[in-house]
Order: C-alpha cells, then structure tokens, then sequence
C-alpha cells in the first residue's frame, strides 16, 4: 500500500500509534496500480476512519 504525496500525513494518523496495525479495519479509498493485468499496489487516496479488531481466542 502507498500513499500519495498529498496523504502522507494519513500514514501517521493511520497506524503511527498502532502496536500492531493488523488488528484493525481501516477504511479507506484506493486507486488501484496493474501490470500486465495483475494487481501490483494499493494508493490510498482517502481516509474514512478504523475500527479495531476484536481479538480471537486462544486456539
């Protein structure tokens, strides 16, 4: 995932104070970049807010 020069400052809002960033949802708006057809990065283009994650339990 990228963020364009203009949504830099997203990064830090987004995950600056996350210890682990995969325990949320973020959402957001992407533009999405191909190559040859095939999916190669995700720049966020806009930022709509998270939700954290509810942990699972112990397997």
């Amino acid at each position: 995932m990228f963020f364009t020069d203009e949504m830099s400052h997203l990064k830090k809002q987004m995950i600056g104070d996350e210890e682990n960033p995969y325990q949320a949802i973020y959402f957001v708006d992407v533009v999405v970049s191909r190559s040859s057809g095939k999916v190669v990065s995700y720049r966020v283009i806009g930022y709509y807010g998270k939700e954290e994650l509810e942990p699972l339990p112990p397997a």
